[in-house]
């Protein structure tokens, strides 16, 4: 699983720079496990040490995706509960 968790954190990190991305959320099922979460983040942020540690991590309304969409959860994130 550190394979697969280390492949998927340098590909985020990396269209993380390219999009110049403030925020990187997580989504779905797979990252309810906080464990698989902190281990993500923390290989995300180890490949781009320009995203905040705090912009890294499971999105809040990541466990409703199931009933009300995914692209809903994640407009809520990024549009309704912006900081900046």
């Amino acid at each position: 699983m550190d394979h697969q968790i280390n492949t998927v954190a340098l590909a985020l990190a990396n269209t993380a720079t390219i999009l110049d991305a403030k925020k990187i959320v997580f989504f779905g099922s797979m990252f309810t496990n906080d464990k698989i979460s902190d281990k993500l983040a923390k290989q995300i942020k180890r490949y781009n040490v320009g995203i905040a540690e705090e912009a890294i991590g499971a999105g809040k309304f990541s466990s409703k995706s199931s009933y009300i969409g995914a692209t809903a959860v994640a407009s809520r994130e990024f549009f309704f509960e912006s900081e900046e």
